[in-house]
């Protein structure tokens, strides 16, 4: 999918001092992406999207 795609990026609501804890393996999946961003709201999605321009 990401060949295809071109790029791709993993938004994770999850907030990011909890990734890779418990049973979080966003390290594993962000290994796979061109970048993961934590989006749990308006305003991170709009730093995403920034970071895309």
């Amino acid at each position: 999918m990401a060949h295809r795609a071109r790029h791709l990026y993993w938004l994770n609501p999850e907030p990011a001092p909890y990734w890779d804890t418990g049973d979080s393996i966003i390290g594993e999946y962000g290994a796979h992406c061109d970048g993961v961003f934590e989006c749990r709201n308006l305003r991170q999605l709009e730093r995403f999207v920034d970071h895309l321009a």
